[in-house]
């Protein structure tokens, strides 16, 4: 593997550069030979392994699986580290792993060493990557903000790095420096991005026109009556937010969320815990749909399916946030933005985007962003970390085209909201 140029300003002064460790992709053994779309991973390992321990060392550049005793559910990894000598007696070395949704990092200072080499010094300091990082692949930068040493991915750096880039470069916060992952890990997550990158198709999903609440129903009633249909989800993972989107028992969150996992724990506002099926993902929008087995009789969230939002209007977000359940926030939509620039590190780009002011913490992904008669604006995606009331949701009407849903027939003589959905009014109640 090339040498780290790194230089971590809390943690030395100076740094020589010294040789880094060899690391050579390890052929496939016949135990671990992929099926078929999987990618060509070399050894299996169970997924309470904790890589971030000074004492695990897992194998480095090359694509590993990493299989979940819950539900059965892979993940494929690649493992990167660098070190380098200061001669002053420590070492400094940076340590990632790769998968086809994140990047985990962290550096440490190790004490102890000798002119050369440090194979029994001791580890004195470890922090994760600070944020944010800035990935360059196949001629494109990703500017990535994230907490804990954690980043998403996104979509569009996989598949430029599937399809074009022969290196990749990673700056560290706002230093300036960066380092150069090996040869080895580049060519083990090209292999990674290829092999996934084929598109699902997506469930049928039938959209119907939803009921709005009467106009004199209060803001406190609208809100809990929407509580009673956004759930929190749980897998291996981790943990987020999903909503009711049809009386069946699907329901709509982020890929990130669910990640690879195939079975997911739901809870509905009153602790019902239902079991849920994974039934499709779409890694550009990211997107997940569940299905619960058996689910409780919960009309759907109305979806404003036929327009986007415009500024300045008021709308509120339904989640989980920091697993505080049923917790809602209010704020406007501060603008409509299309995917590009820091953006599209996000999301494709020409995604549509709802930027809000509303609070969005970790645990609010996957939850509804709603407008002022409770219809479904947006998916609450991601905040910036590096701003306050930042916060952004993909659009539903987006998400619904990545779906290929198709808009319902409503009779010409029913009342309907810009977003498609029924008005309560007299004539609708006699004609229903």
């Amino acid at each position: 593997m090339k040498t780290t140029a790194v230089v971590i300003g809390f943690l030395l002064s100076t740094a020589i550069a010294s040789p880094s460790i060899a690391q050579q992709p390890i052929d496939t053994p016949s135990s671990a030979v992929p099926a078929p779309g999987e990618p060509p991973f070399t050894k299996e390992l169970p997924n309470d392994i904790d890589w971030k321990s000074p004492q695990e060392t897992p194998p480095y550049s090359t694509i590993l699986k990493i299989k979940s005793a819950f539900d059965g559910s892979a993940e494929y990894v690649v493992f990167d580290k660098d070190w380098r000598n200061n001669m002053n007696g420590t070492e400094t070395g940076i340590r990632t792993r790769w998968s086809s949704d994140k990047l985990e990092g962290q550096i440490y200072l190790k004490a102890g060493c000798g002119i050369l080499a440090c194979p029994f010094g001791s580890i004195i300091d470890i922090r994760g990557l600070p944020s944010p990082i800035v990935i360059s692949s196949g001629g494109q930068e990703f500017r990535i903000y994230g907490e804990d040493g954690e980043f998403i991915l996104p979509t569009a750096f996989g598949k430029s790095l599937a399809e074009i880039a022969t290196s990749v470069t990673v700056k560290i916060g706002e230093s300036g420096k960066t380092f150069t992952l090996g040869k080895g890990s580049v060519d083990a997550l090209k292999k990674l991005f290829l092999a996934i990158s084929t598109k699902e198709e997506p469930p049928k999903f039938i959209l119907s026109a939803e009921p709005l609440q009467q106009k004199s129903t209060s803001f406190q009633k609208q809100v809990a009556s929407a509580l009673t249909r956004v759930v929190g989800i749980k897998s291996p993972k981790g943990s987020g937010t999903a909503f009711v989107a049809e009386s069946t028992g699907i329901l709509l969150t982020n890929r990130h969320v669910v990640g690879s996992s195939k079975k997911i724990e739901v809870t509905y506002s009153d602790g019902t815990k239902k079991d849920g099926d994974v039934i499709f993902k779409d890694r550009e929008i990211d997107l997940a749909v569940i299905k619960v087995v058996s689910p409780p009789k919960i009309s759907p969230l109305p979806l404003c399916y036929a327009t986007y939002p415009k500024p300045a209007e008021d709308v509120i977000v339904l989640g989980n946030p920091l697993g505080l359940a049923n917790t809602v926030t209010k704020g406007i939509v501060s603008a409509l933005r299309r995917s590009d620039g820091d953006l599209k590190s996000v999301t494709p780009e020409g995604t549509t985007l709802i930027q809000t002011d509303a609070a969005i913490n970790p645990g609010n992904s996957g939850g509804p962003m709603l407008n002022q008669d409770g219809e479904v604006i947006g998916i609450v995606s991601f905040k910036k970390s590096s701003g306050e009331g930042t916060g952004f949701a993909i659009s539903i009407v987006d998400a619904l085209q990545a779906m290929k849903v198709k808009k319902p027939g409503i009779a010409k003589n029913l009342a309907i909201s810009e977003c498609g959905n029924l008005i309560p009014s007299v004539s609708n109640k006699v004609k229903k």
